[in-house]
């Protein structure tokens, strides 16, 4: 059987994956502060994985109904979510107070945070920050309707799609150079929904024209263009550290650079075919595998930090720290899959039971 899912696709989610999880493994290997500029330029390449992520979101979502669309959400995003924040922040209390000696919670502390947070759609876990994605996909979502009305207006017209890639660039370009004082994009609130909207209608653009957006540039052509442009980004960022400015901006998910690098890496794996082989079947599979991966990558990281991996990384010569670096990420890899498998597995389980409990009432 055929998968309906698209290799070239799963491929670049797991691309986006493995790039997040190396972001977060490196936080502490990596040195930012401007004194390593190698360090600085590999972590300029681990920096688009929630921009690719949601370019991904805009090549399928808008032939979406919105009513399963919504069901699917709340079913299969946003309960296990705060089903794992629960879970997670109620293990990180009792860690500190089994480390610490300080008394737990009480349950009404935890209902207060809980409701509180969850009108902010934001994350209560200390251990669960990265989640922001995860609540801003879902308020998103509820503005499906109003996107999908734009969206069919700009696919009315090429030059509509061409003019709105435009403007999103220029104004992009405009908060770069102003540092973020323009847009005042954050992680949350109504800035990012907007920000994630058209990072998603973007995707949409981008898949929507694959076949003649890039295709008489060579696949080295477009990996140097990634290469350059980050090198550019790192130069930049230098820059900019020197200077004592904020580089948050060039650094973020909504920066013009991220955007760029997001295109050409798309344009890349578009060029994937999408046959039934082996491999692809395997691609396909990690592709599934990749929201749960994303909600538990920060496990074996942090296993992995407490025995002291991260302290043989950072004292190894270059490039052996860097080749140690990816090793570590793909343990962190392989061992989040793990767990991402037995958590869809129970899932699936679930599923079934619930269904045939329902079978035997009718």
């Amino acid at each position: 059987m055929i998968s309906k899912r698209k290799a070239s696709v799963e491929l670049l989610r797991v691309i986006a994956c493995f790039v997040v999880l190396l972001l977060h493994a490196s936080e502490d290997i990596l040195v930012m502060d401007g004194s390593s500029f190698s360090d600085s330029f590999i972590c300029m390449f681990l920096l688009d994985g929630v921009t690719i992520f949601w370019f991904i979101t805009g090549f399928f979502i808008f032939n979406s109904d919105y009513k399963k669309l919504i069901k699917k959400t709340l079913l299969y995003v946003w309960l296990p979510t705060l089903v794992v924040s629960i879970v997670a922040t109620i293990a990180y209390d009792y860690y500190l107070s089994f480390t610490t000696g300080s008394n737990m919670p009480n349950a009404m502390s935890y209902i207060n945070g809980f409701i509180y947070n969850a009108l902010r759609f934001r994350t209560f876990a200390p251990s669960c920050k990265h989640f922001w994605f995860i609540y801003t996909y879902c308020l998103v979502i509820l503005l499906f309707p109003v996107l999908k009305s734009f969206v069919n207006y700009l696919d009315e017209d090429l030059n509509r799609q061409r003019n709105f890639a435009i403007i999103v660039l220029a104004l992009l370009i405009i908060n770069e150079v102003t540092f973020n004082e323009f847009a005042c994009i954050e992680n949350h609130g109504f800035s990012a929904i907007v920000m994630a909207s058209i990072e998603i209608i973007l995707g949409h653009i981008l898949y929507e024209n694959r076949n003649k957006v890039g295709t008489k540039i060579s696949n080295v052509l477009l990996v140097l263009s990634v290469i350059v442009i980050n090198l550019i980004r790192c130069i930049i960022y230098m820059f900019i550290l020197k200077n004592g400015k904020s580089t948050s901006e060039i650094t973020s998910w909504y920066s013009i650079f991220s955007i760029l690098v997001t295109v050409f890496v798309c344009l890349l794996c578009f060029r994937v075919n999408d046959n039934d082989s082996r491999i692809n079947r395997f691609i396909v599979f990690l592709g599934s595998q990749t929201f749960a991966i994303y909600m538990f990558h920060k496990l074996p990281i942090k296993a992995l930090r407490k025995i002291g991996i991260e302290n043989i990384i950072i004292n190894s010569t270059i490039p052996v720290k860097y080749i140690l670096l990816i090793l570590y990420g793909l343990c962190c890899f392989i061992i989040t899959l793990l767990v991402a498998i037995l958590y869809n597995k129970s899932l699936s389980l679930i599923k079934n039971k619930v269904n045939n409990d329902k079978i035997v009432k009718e």
